[in-house]
């Protein structure tokens, strides 16, 4: 009897530990992934550098965040590899900011196998943001888009919860020849279409 009511209390304890602990999703200020699979950007344009994400998709890659309050947030870039060029950018709702450039590193031929993760810090508003990872011209040879990757854009809002936050990757341009590296820099889009 007494080990079944010890048995019983211990059950009780453990239950009421673990009823009120919070989801990854619902831990204010979690980081949310904005990319489902890492994006190769460019123009399949390259030589002596190696890729081991996605096939190129576009010149550019954009989410549409929408979060329910004003609130100081965070943008991480994870895994950025084989950037070349100071155009490429990260736009967010149209300011840029400059990707770091992990430049070849030896004679060896070897490949761009550095990898970087930088943060960037911004306020945002109520409402829908957009947020975009441009890939650059060359400006010595306009024709030349730049090829670099990520594994994920991360975004973190003080706050607030992952799950409160609102997230919708904008269809890219399957035509990245003619695609023009401008896609990023327009408004953000309408939410409902």
């Amino acid at each position: 009897m007494q080990k079944t009511l010890i048995l019983g209390l211990l059950a009780l304890t453990t239950g009421c530990a673990t009823t009120g602990a919070l989801r990854p999703h619902e831990v204010p200020g979690a980081w949310i992934a904005l990319n489902a699979s890492p994006v190769h950007l460019g123009d399949q344009n390259y030589s002596g550098q190696s890729f081991n994400q996605s096939r190129v998709g576009s010149q550019s890659w954009c989410s549409i965040v929408r979060v329910p309050r004003a609130t100081s947030a965070a943008v991480r870039i994870e895994g950025l590899r084989n950037t070349e060029r100071p155009t490429n950018q990260i736009r967010i709702d149209g300011e840029s900011a400059m990707l770091p450039m992990l430049l070849s590193q030896g004679t060896g031929g070897s490949s761009l196998s550095a990898q970087m993760s930088t943060t960037w810090e911004v306020q945002l508003a109520a409402g829908p943001h957009e947020i975009c990872v441009v890939a650059g011209r060359n400006d010595l040879n306009p024709a030349d888009i730049d090829d670099f990757e990520f594994t994920a854009l991360l975004l973190r809002a003080e706050g607030t919860s992952p799950a409160e936050i609102e997230n919708r990757v904008i269809e890219v341009l399957p035509d990245v020849g003619r695609a023009p590296t401008e896609v990023a820099q327009r408004a953000p889009a309408g939410w409902n279409h």
